[in-house]
């Protein structure tokens, strides 16, 4: 009998560790499964995988799914400033931008919305499932909020958001649950950016922002290098935003329906505020169409950039707006055009746009031939020994700048 005595140990032994692993797994199962979008239990998405699926989707046919998200609804909502509609101008900017996207066989790119409305599965979707988009709400604001006052989730303070209508915030989640189970890998939201009319002069703000997922979401990692790509490339010629609660550029926030509020997006997820919609710039069509495909092509560059691809060097390839050598005069009595617009982007590729001791908040990209451009111009034309043409872009001028950019 006494041989026995050690088996019966082990024996014993194993029961018992069986039994902890089997609590320790359930557990486990029960967490995950009540909130699988709970970075503690299980991270939804990370650069690394979609990297790994970028590199074979053109061997295994797996490709990147992007959806693009004009902000707002096909017919309602949004900022407005005299006749300009956020919403209409979101949607330019991410027809652009997902046009350009579709260029990179290894990505499969949708809309939530174009110029005819819904897109027609996301609308029957909204449609059959309205109870149950409901519901799911519910159920995963309960589930973080059960996590926080467990201590599991640390509640951040947030930006100050407005608040969506119900049956708009019910769409809005819809998006995200309808793109979870469509398993999108990244979703890029469009949006421009105001300040309430009761405190809002013009030319207050100004700028760019990208929101990110806070970092203990699941989604958090991808999109937060994917934000930080994006908004370098925005960077390149743009105006970050001086908003003083956005001046990280690149802001974390857990409110936010658009980037996963209550843990609500498994897919690499940023939402892009290109700028305060009230900018002098947006007021001439051709300069405002000019700048948002611009925009969009430098969101195309960052997401490309978050793959591991070279960003284009040459000026016809870093950028929508120098398409062409210069060849009209300019002068401060010269109309806003794509020219002056142009002549912007070139002098600041060259440094000197904005002008010594000016910001970019203060000399955006306007293609107006203001103060901020003739300061460059001269400057452009002290440095290279150009006489005659002071405070004008002439023909001098242009031919040397024209050397410069396109030789």
């Amino acid at each position: 009998m006494k041989t026995i005595y050690p088996y019966l140990g082990i024996f014993f032994v194993l029961i018992f560790i069986t039994f902890i692993f089997r609590q320790i797994v359930s557990v486990e199962w029960e967490i995950v499964n009540s909130n699988r979008a709970s970075v503690f239990f299980a991270e939804s998405t990370n650069r690394d995988t979609l990297v790994g699926k970028y590199l074979n989707a053109l061997s295994n046919g797996v490709k990147i799914k992007i959806l693009v998200v004009p902000g707002h609804e096909p017919d309602f909502g949004g900022a407005e400033y005299g006749s300009l509609k956020e919403r209409e101008m979101n949607l330019f900017l991410a027809k652009s931008l997902a046009e350009y996207l579709k260029s990179n066989p290894r990505f499969e790119v949708s809309f939530t919305r174009d110029d005819s409305g819904w897109n027609s599965d996301l609308e029957k979707y909204f449609k059959d499932k309205w109870d149950e988009i409901a519901t799911w709400r519910i159920n995963k604001k309960a589930v973080m909020n059960k996590l926080v006052s467990d201590g599991k989730v640390q509640k951040v303070g947030s930006l100050y958001h407005n608040n969506a209508p119900e049956k708009v915030a019910i769409r809005l989640y819809g998006i995200n649950k309808w793109a979870n189970e469509n398993k999108f890998d990244i979703i890029l939201r469009v949006h421009f950016n105001d300040v309430p009319l009761a405190v809002r002069r013009t030319g207050d703000y100004s700028g760019f922002s990208v929101y990110v997922p806070e970092k203990q979401f699941s989604n958090a990692n991808a999109s937060q290098v994917l934000g930080r790509s994006v908004f370098n490339r925005l960077s390149t010629y743009g105006a970050k935003s001086n908003l003083p609660i956005e001046s990280a550029g690149v802001i974390e926030d857990q409110d936010l329906v658009a980037v996963g509020s209550f843990n609500t997006v498994d897919g690499a997820s940023i939402l892009t505020e290109y700028g305060y919609i009230y900018e002098s710039q947006y007021r001439n069509k051709e300069i405002r169409n000019a700048l948002l495909d611009e925009y969009a092509y430098q969101t195309f560059l960052g997401v490309e950039s978050f793959f591991g691809e070279t960003v284009p060097a040459s000026a016809k390839s870093d950028t929508t707006l120098l398409a062409d050598k210069f060849s009209e005069k300019i002068t401060s009595k010269s109309k806003p055009s794509k020219e002056a617009l142009s002549l912007q982007i070139a002098l600041e590729k060259l440094g000197y746009y904005p002008p010594a001791k000016e910001e970019r908040n203060d000399c955006p990209l306007t293609g107006s031939f203001g103060p901020c451009t003739e300061k460059a111009v001269t400057a452009f034309q002290k440095e290279n020994d150009i006489k005659g043409e002071s405070g004008v872009f002439g023909e001098k001028t242009r031919d040397v700048l024209n050397s410069l950019i396109f030789n």
